[in-house]
């Protein structure tokens, strides 16, 4: 596992928290969320026979 630190604008933590708070989630579980489904369409580009599909009304639990 690999840790990773950031820095965000006020506004965009902000916009984050917004589009997070839809989905029930606070700004953390948001961005590991976006991250999540950044990495499955890269998968899935890399690996076309084994298709992953990542909905934004998948929740991360």
């Amino acid at each position: 596992m690999k840790k990773l630190q950031l820095s965000l604008t006020r506004q965009e933590a902000q916009l984050l928290e917004l589009k997070g708070a839809e989905l029930g989630y606070d700004l953390t579980k948001y961005v590991k969320f976006i991250l999540a489904r950044e990495a499955a369409s890269v998968m899935e580009a890399a690996h076309p026979s084994q298709p992953q599909k990542f909905d934004q009304d998948d929740k991360i639990e």
